[in-house]
């Protein structure tokens, strides 16, 4: 959505509002019309030309990415290396255990966009 803001900003000078029309898929579904304010619109903007460097080179498979290991494609795509143990309460105590590639601070997942520190999920 913010990238089709700042192309159409690009191309007329203007800043355009967003909206989200949303449906539930109950059987009487329920609408709304959600408008994304303007300051999550900018926040998320100076996040992603903070990250441009590194996603294009993510894209360019010059760098791995930085995996959440909650997301779809990171349990796709994750490799077993060690055995877990019963006791495991969850995966953040896998986490802090050091069984996962977080190497530095990101912010999100590149891959799903779930939020993360150094010590693993937030």
């Amino acid at each position: 959505m913010l990238v089709y803001q700042e192309i159409v900003r690009i191309n007329t000078g203007e800043k355009l509002p967003f909206f989200i029309a949303a449906a539930s898929k109950e059987k009487e579904p329920d609408i709304e019309i959600i408008q994304i304010p303007q300051e999550w619109m900018d926040d998320c903007l100076s996040g992603m030309e903070m990250n441009v460097k590194k996603i294009i080179a993510l894209k360019d498979g010059e760098i791995d990415p930085i995996r959440c290991e909650m997301c779809d494609w990171c349990k796709r795509t994750k490799v077993l290396k060690n055995p877990i143990y019963p006791d495991t309460a969850d995966r953040r105590d896998l986490m802090e255990k050091g069984d996962t590639v977080v190497t530095e601070y990101v912010g999100y997942c590149l891959m799903c966009g779930k939020p993360y520190n150094i010590e693993g999920i937030i």
